[in-house]
């Protein structure tokens, strides 16, 4: 169920787009309005602060976003829409054959889709897209992957808003890693290869998806 249905300008809520992806296949058809986008964002999508770690036991943290939906079609539609209004995406292969997904990760390209969605965004999913903004924007900045411990202070806010996930990383062990001795690689007892920070049975897709998130 969406969360927000009250912001879902839907019915008739399109337009056309010069040349989007593919446009004499697509026979002109009309693309969806940054106003429907944001409404499946808030109702089905996920803004989140990923955790990797590399193989030589160092760990990064990463923003991202998430959208996954049974309709094909529509995430076609998606995908299109984001063309057009020169939004970055990726693709994720289906899960299944059944579940099909689109995702945004790097500092650049979320930049670019927080600027785009943020005033568009309502409740829970503006609130975990303004946390996600403020790290894009440290990060921007100071220009590092080093993983701080003010990079843990906003994965706690994020995950306060966005609620249980699977494989979590303890917080406690991402504190040890930024409090370790400089030089020093991930302190003993440090779990997991990634955390997405999405829903429940929506963690499969961020897993797939590993190697991506950490790309700019």
């Amino acid at each position: 169920m969406l969360e927000y249905p009250s912001i879902l300008r839907y019915t008739e809520s399109m337009r056309q787009c010069e040349n989007p992806l593919g446009a004499d296949n697509q026979q002109e058809r009309s693309i969806l309005t940054p106003d429907f986008l944001a409404g499946l964002i808030v109702g089905e999508g996920s803004y989140f602060l990923g955790v990797s770690r590399w193989k030589s036991g160092s760990m990064a943290m990463v923003a991202g976003f998430s959208l996954r939906m049974n309709d094909a079609d529509l995430i076609d539609r998606v995908q299109e829409a984001f063309a057009c209004y020169n939004l970055d995406l990726y693709r994720n292969p289906a899960v299944y054959h059944c579940c099909h997904s689109i995702s945004v990760a790097g500092n650049k390209r979320m930049r670019q889709h927080l600027d785009f969605f943020l005033p568009l965004l309502a409740g829970n999913k503006l609130a975990a897209a303004e946390v996600v903004s403020e790290f894009v924007d440290r990060r921007l900045q100071l220009k590092s992957r080093e993983l701080t411990d003010e990079d843990v202070d906003l994965l706690e806010r994020v995950r306060a808003i966005n609620g249980p996930t699977r494989r979590r990383v303890p917080i406690e062990i991402l504190r040890a890693y930024t409090r370790r001795p400089s030089g020093r690689g991930r302190p003993k007892g440090s779990l997991g290869n990634i955390e997405s920070g999405l829903h429940g049975d929506m963690q499969r897709p961020a897993e797939m998806t590993g190697p991506v998130l950490l790309g700019e």
